[in-house]
Parts: structure tokens; C-alpha cells; sequence
């Protein structure tokens, strides 16, 4: 499946970011106060991103939201690694997607949630949750793993360890785009169901429920003066008169030749 794919991927970049992020920190010379402060900042930023995410998130295409988040994924590498001002670093590391932590805090998760949840039958569903945790946990085993490679590459390069850690980010920033490419094919099946009818009602509804377009008092009252037409015209034959429809207006009369007048 796509969406654990993508989960993949992502937990990949996590997992070396999380441990090299502090160390170019430190490389660029920011203080320990400093560096608690941006690390701070992405946290507070991605869980304020994901609440507010909740808040609309029922207005959007899901895939649509994901597909944004991983084109936010990928500008939040590319700022890291364009950058060493500390502000600047502070700013990216508040609205960006760069995680810190072990654990996968970022906008996807609520996204890949639904998404799951709404593709599978109840009864797989902690089946499948167990999956995308494991992979999840693995990968971003991997990646913690990773973060050894640009110290190897500084050393037989001959680049400064600061270059070599730098260049991560842009490794982060490029599996963003390889989520959104993994992503993008996700068919409609993940999205919500649609409102659209509850929220306008159709021809159906009118026919079920004609009050709610404003004329469904005609509507009963012609039910009633069909039904007196019926049961007059059942009267008048078995008494052998001949009764005649008119129309007048919205209403159905009914003129009948007087019984005695019939028979003569």
C-alpha cells in the first residue's frame, strides 16, 4: 500500500534528522539554549499544524492535504540547508515539517490515519495499524542508523563535517518529493464520504419530504381533493349521474348535474 510506503519513507528522514539535526546545531556554534529553543519550535509548530489541521480538515480532499504536506517536507529541508542564521532556522523549524523526536509528530499522522481507516474493514484494521507501526519503527531505526554515513563521507571526501551534515537536509527535502510521487496516485477510496447530498437535497428528497421546498401544503391538498373526486365519481356512478371535472387553478372541482335533473 501506498500510504505505507510513503510512512516509510518519511520515517527514513526522521530517523537520521532527528539525531543529526541537534548535531549541526552544535557544529554551527549555537548555545545549548539556543538549540533547545528550535527544537522546541518544531515540536510546538507541528502539534499547532495539527490541530489546526483538525479544525478544517473535513473541508479538504485528504490526498490533497498530504500532497501539501509533503511539498512542506520538502521546502523545510531545502531552508535547513540554505541557511545557518539562527532566526531563520527558528521561523523553518516553526512552520516546517522537521521532527526531532523518535516518535512521528508531524501533520502526516492524522492524515495516513483516516486514510487507513477509511480504506479497510473494521475487522483489519489493528492488523493493518500494527504493520504501519512496525514499518514505521524500522525504518526510522535505519535512518538513526544513517546518520553515521556523513561523518564516513566527510572523512574519505575530505569536506568539512558541517558540509556533510548539511547536505542531509537536502537528502530530507528529496524524500519528501519521493513521498509526494508515492503519494500522488492515491485513488478516491481514501477520502471522506461525501456530504454533498445531505447538504443539498435532491429530487428525492422533495418527493419524500415536499415541506422542505415550501409547497407542501399543495401538495396534501391536492392529495385530499383527489381523494374527494375519487369518491364522489364512485357516488355519482352508482346513482347513474355523470360528474364533470374542471380545473380551476391549483384546485380540482367537481360540477355534477343535479340527480333529479340526471333522470329526467
Amino acid at each position: 500500500m501506498r500510504v505505507l510506503a510513503g510512512r516509510s519513507v518519511r520515517a527514513f528522514a526522521d530517523g537520521f534528522v532527528s539525531l543529526l539535526l541537534p548535531i549541526y546545531l552544535l557544529r554551527l556554534g549555537f548555545s545549548a539554549l539556543a538549540i533547545g529553543a528550535i527544537i522546541t519550535s518544531t515540536l510546538l509548530g507541528s502539534a499547532l499544524l495539527t490541530l489546526a489541521l483538525g479544525l478544517i480538515a473535513h473541508r479538504y480532499s485528504r490526498r490533497s492535504m498530504l500532497l501539501a504536506a509533503c511539498l512542506l517536507m520538502a521546502a523545510t529541508g531545502a531552508g535547513f540547508a540554505l541557511t545557518h542564521q539562527y532566526w531563520l532556522i527558528l521561523v523553518i523549524a516553526f512552520v516546517g515539517t522537521m521532527n526531532p523526536s523518535a516518535g512521528d509528530v508531524s501533520v502526516f499522522l492524522p492524515l495516513e490515519h483516516t486514510m487507513l481507516a477509511e480504506t479497510v474493514e473494521p475487522r483489519r484494521r489493528t492488523a493493518l495499524f500494527a504493520r504501519y507501526s512496525l514499518v514505521g519503527t524500522l525504518m526510522a531505526a535505519l535512518g538513526t542508523l544513517a546518520a553515521a554515513i556523513p561523518d564516513l563521507v566527510a572523512a574519505h571526501v575530505g569536506i568539512s563535517r558541517v558540509a556533510a551534515v548539511q547536505s542531509t537536509f537536502w537528502v530530507y527535502g528529496a524524500l519528501g518529493l519521493v513521498a509526494l510521487l508515492l503519494y500522488r496516485p492515491l485513488s478516491t477510496a481514501v477520502e471522506a464520504p461525501s456530504t454533498a447530498q445531505a447538504a443539498r437535497p435532491g429530487l428525492d428528497d422533495r418527493v419524500e419530504r415536499p415541506e422542505a421546498e415550501g409547497g407542501g401544503e399543495r401538495h396534501h391538498r391536492h392529495q385530499r381533493e383527489a381523494q374527494v373526486v375519487g369518491d364522489r365519481g364512485i357516488a355519482h356512478r352508482q346513482a347513474g349521474a355523470k360528474p364533470r371535472l374542471l380545473v380551476a387553478g391549483d384546485g380540482i372541482e367537481l360540477d355534477q348535474q343535479d340527480a333529479a335533473a340526471g333522470k329526467r
